[in-house]
Order: C-alpha cells, then sequence, then structure tokens
C-alpha cells in the first residue's frame, strides 16, 4: 500500500453482529429503571386516581428508601442542581438505543422494508399489550365499581401509537408518549432513507443538528398561549434530536468518526437539546420538568461509558439477557400490571417492598408472555420478510461492511 494512501476504515470493535452486548444489556437496565419509578410514584405521590379514574386513592407514604427509587440525590429543590429522576433516564437510554440500533437498521434496509420492519417491532406487541392494559383497566372498574372511563374512539385511537396524538385524544397509558417519538424518529429516518443518493450515508449529524436548531427556534417564537398540540409537537421533535445523539455513536462504534468528531458532534445535539428545553420552560411552553435535562445527561454518560467498556459486557449473564429480551413487552404493560396489583395489596399489611417485588414479579410474567406470544413470533416474521427480499435483489453485503464502503465512497478513497 502506497504510505499517502488513506488507510480502510475499521471497526472500533469486532463485535458487530446482530446483537451487541453493551446496547442490549443497557436495554434491560432502561425497562427496569423506568418500571421501579413509576412503582415509587404510586406511593410517593398516590399517583393512581391521577392517571386512572377508576383506582382507588392512595395516601402518600413516607419512608427512608422509597425516595431512592424515584431519583437520585433526593429531594433537591433546584432544577440545575444535579438530580437523577430514574424514569427519565431509562428513557434516555431507550431513545439512545434506538438511535444507535437504527444507525444499523437503515443501512441494511432499503426505505420500504425500513418502514415494515419498524411496524412488525412496533405495532403488534403494542396492540396485544395495550389489550392487557386495558384489561387492568376493566378488572379495577369492576372491583371498584367504576367502570371503564374511556370511550370506543379513544381505545382505539390509543391502539396505535400515532394515532392517539393525531385525534388528539386523552392518554390511557401514559408510556405511549415516547412510542410517538420513536415513530417520528422512524418517520425522519424514512424520509432521509428516501431522498439520499445511492451510496451515500445518511447526514446523521446533519439531521441533529437541523432538528435540534429548529425545535430552539419555535422555543423562541411559539407563542405562549400555544395549544397542547403544538407545545407536544415540540417536545417530540426534542427528542428526535436526543435519539440522534445515539446514532451519532453508531458512527463512531463502527470507525466512520474519531473519537474528537464524537464529542464535537453529541455535544452540540445535545447543547441544542437542552437549550431548547430551558427556553421552552421558561416561556412556560413546556411540558416536561426542566430538571429532567440532568436524568438524559446521565443516560448519555453511561452510555458513552458502556460503549467504551464494551468488552465487560461480553460475558454471559442470564437474568440481565432475560430481561433486556423482554424489555419492550416489560415496558408496555408494567404501569397497568403493577398499578393493578400494588392498588390489590395495598389494603393488605404487607411491607410496601413485598407490595413493589410482587408487582414486579406480576409485570415481569405478563411481559413474557407477551414476548412470547407476539413480540417474538413478529419479530422472527420480520427477519423472514427481510431475508426473502434480499434474496430476491442482488446479494446485499454485511451492514456495517456496506456502512465503511458508504464513507470511503464519501472520502473518495
Amino acid at each position: 500500500m502506497d504510505s499517502n494512501e488513506t488507510p480502510p476504515l475499521q471497526p472500533r470493535s469486532e463485535h458487530t453482529g446482530p446483537r451487541i452486548e453493551f446496547a442490549n444489556k443497557l436495554r434491560g437496565i432502561a425497562a427496569v429503571s423506568v418500571v421501579f419509578y413509576h412503582y415509587a410514584m404510586f406511593w410517593i405521590f398516590g399517583w393512581p386516581p391521577k392517571i386512572w379514574g377508576n383506582l382507588p386513592d392512595v395516601p402518600p407514604v413516607k419512608t427512608f428508601w422509597l425516595p431512592f427509587l424515584y431519583q437520585f440525590p433526593v429531594q433537591l429543590p433546584r432544577p440545575f442542581v444535579p438530580n437523577i429522576d430514574w424514569g427519565a433516564f431509562g428513557v434516555g437510554l431507550f431513545f439512545l438505543l434506538s438511535g444507535f440500533v437504527i444507525a444499523n437498521s437503515v443501512r441494511s434496509y432499503r426505505p420500504s422494508q425500513f418502514l415494515l420492519n419498524r411496524a412488525l417491532r412496533i405495532y403488534p406487541t403494542y396492540a396485544v399489550g395495550f389489550m392487557v392494559v386495558l384489561t387492568a383497566h376493566a378488572i379495577a372498574g369492576w372491583i371498584y365499581g367504576r367502570g371503564l372511563p374511556y370511550s370506543a374512539a379513544q381505545m382505539v385511537a390509543h391502539t396505535f401509537p400515532g394515532v392517539r396524538q393525531v385525534f388528539n385524544t386523552a392518554y390511557i397509558d401514559p408510556i405511549i408518549w415516547t412510542l410517538e417519538v420513536e415513530i417520528k424518529f422512524y418517520l425522519v429516518a424514512f424520509i432521509a432513507m428516501s431522498i439520499r443518493r445511492n451510496g451515500a450515508s445518511l447526514p446523521v449529524t446533519g439531521i441533529g443538528l437541523g432538528i435540534g436548531a429548529a425545535t430552539l427556534v419555535l422555543s423562541l417564537v411559539l407563542p405562549s398561549s400555544s395549544g397542547v398540540a403544538a407545545r407536544q409537537l415540540l417536545s417530540d421533535a426534542q427528542f428526535v434530536c436526543f435519539i440522534l445523539i445515539g446514532s451519532s455513536f453508531f458512527e463512531y462504534w463502527i470507525g466512520a468518526s474519531s473519537r474528537r468528531e464524537l464529542t464535537h458532534r453529541a455535544g452540540a445535539i445535545f447543547a441544542l437539546f437542552a437549550l431548547t428545553w430551558i427556553v421552552s420552560e421558561y416561556r412556560g411552553i413546556s411540558i416536561q420538568w426542566i430538571g429532567r435535562i440532568w436524568s438524559y445527561a446521565a443516560a448519555l454518560a453511561i452510555f458513552a461509558l458502556a460503549m467504551k467498556f464494551s468488552e465487560k459486557f461480553e460475558s454471559r449473564n442470564r437474568l440481565a439477557d432475560f430481561y433486556a429480551r423482554i424489555s419492550y413487552p416489560l415496558y408496555v404493560v408494567h404501569l397497568a400490571t403493577g398499578y393493578l396489583v400494588l392498588s390489590l395489596l395495598h389494603a393488605t399489611p404487607l411491607p410496601i417492598f413485598i407490595d413493589i417485588a410482587i408487582a414486579f414479579a406480576a409485570s415481569t410474567a405478563a411481559a413474557f408472555m407477551l414476548h412470547l406470544a407476539v413480540e417474538a413470533p413478529t419479530m422472527k416474521l420480520a427477519r423472514a420478510f427481510a431475508r426473502k427480499k434480499a434474496q430476491s435483489a442482488i446479494p446485499a453485503p454485511e451492514p456495517v461492511e456496506e456502512t465503511l464502503r458508504w464513507v470511503r465512497g464519501a472520502r473518495g478513497e
């Protein structure tokens, strides 16, 4: 090789197969963080009737250890003092993982295949999981004599993430907002895939900075009297910007960018994300508490550290692998299943930590059944469909190798 020739790009890790272990294990950590956060809120704030009209009041409970399931450090008074909200931390990890994984997927599929794959990944599991949610609501309504406080139109719209937001119907299951953000991210990826030139990689950083700048401008010009729909759209776009930080990490993972480039890109996108949040809060149009910025920063830090020490995650851990496998079904059903169980156990003399353990076990069992019955078969179907499409076309290289080829082409190598 000539001494002036640019050396070929190489992945930073040999672990570039279909499952990257550090990312897989972070998925389980993210799900469990969100679960215990919500279960702590049940007791700390008497949350059930605030999100479920047919659950009884639960007087707030004060214990030394319970607040640590909700946040850390506990009860700091000012939003600009670091304070980690475990629910937002878990969601932040989920978003970064989504950006990381999708950055690989868009290089593996054509635009139409990508949308089909994502639809099979999200909708069947959520639709059946939402039936579990409605069943829990119905059981609670029957037990407490309060009925089901939702119309048929609301329930149908809520079955498909994205549809609920179009019709601006009330939340039935609060976790759906994150899936609505994910779907907007998929649409952004689909549009970018559709308009890119053959052989060109997606301009992840440009898209992230563009969306980040647009959300910042909107946070400055959006009237403070704007309705919930406009403010929700601003919030969703802000989180799509955050997801793209995960895509920047994938570019570094495969050797398409340097550590310096990653630091600059991720830092710039996160700065726009945080600044939009601060401006929105100052102008009174934010729909999320500003203190959660620290939680998303913590998620970003943990994600970066996990990737740096990715070899530490390669050993098998059955418990971690199990919760990684059922992380999406657990995220979907944990709130409804857990709150029903906690409401029933509230009247018993059992200690709170036993109540939470039983609710967690019940949610785990429900998630595992949902994984076996729906998620695993639909994921298998998606893989089979992708293989069939690949066989009918020109054989494609492996995703990472294809990515490196694109990058080399962009560099003129």
